[in-house]
C-alpha cells in the first residue's frame, strides 16, 4: 500500500523495514486518538533502536494541511513518527478498520500480530507489552 505523507510525496507501506511496526489509524476530530498519540510515540523513542516504528494513518481528517494545523496544536503530543494520509478506500484495503482509534502491529512479513480496536484500557501498558514480544529474539 502506498500513501501519500503531509507533503504529497508517495510513501510505501514497508514493513520489511523493521522487526515490528505499528499502523495507526486516527482521525483529527477522535478524542482517544489524541490520548492514544504520546503514547504511541513514547513507544517509538523507547523501541526504535530495537527496530520498532510507527505510522499514523490519518482518515476523515479533512486536507493534508487539516492534519499538519492538527499536528502543530497538538506538539504536546511529541509525535514523532510518520504521518500518511488515508481516505475510506484504505480502510477497506487494509481491512477490519471500522472505527478509529485502530492500532495493529504488524510483522516484518506483512502479518498482523496484534490488533487494539476504540478506546483500549490500558492502551499504553498493553502495547508496551505487545512491543516487547514482537522484539523478543525468536526461540529457538
Amino acid at each position: 500500500m502506498t500513501l501519500p505523507d503531509l507533503k504529497g510525496s508517495r510513501v510505501k507501506l514497508d514493513y520489511g523495514a523493521a522487526k515490528l511496526s505499528l499502523v495507526n489509524f486516527w482521525a483529527v476530530w477522535c478524542g482517544p486518538c489524541r490520548q492514544e498519540m504520546p503514547h504511541i510515540a513514547n513507544m517509538v523513542k523507547k523501541y526504535s533502536g530495537r527496530g520498532f516504528k510507527a505510522i499514523g494513518i490519518a482518515v476523515q481528517s479533512g486536507e493534508p494541511s487539516d492534519v499538519q494545523e492538527y499536528l502543530e496544536r497538538h506538539k504536546d503530543a511529541g509525535i514523532n513518527y510518520t504521518i500518511l494520509m488515508g481516505t475510506n478506500n484504505t480502510l477497506t484495503e487494509f481491512g477490519d478498520v471500522y472505527s478509529v482509534p485502530t492500532t495493529f502491529l504488524v510483522g516484518p512479513d506483512g502479518t498482523i500480530l496484534r490488533r487494539f480496536v476504540g478506546v483500549t484500557p490500558g492502551f499504553s501498558v498493553k502495547l508496551e507489552d505487545e512491543i516487547k514480544k514482537g522484539l523478543a529474539p525468536a526461540k529457538p
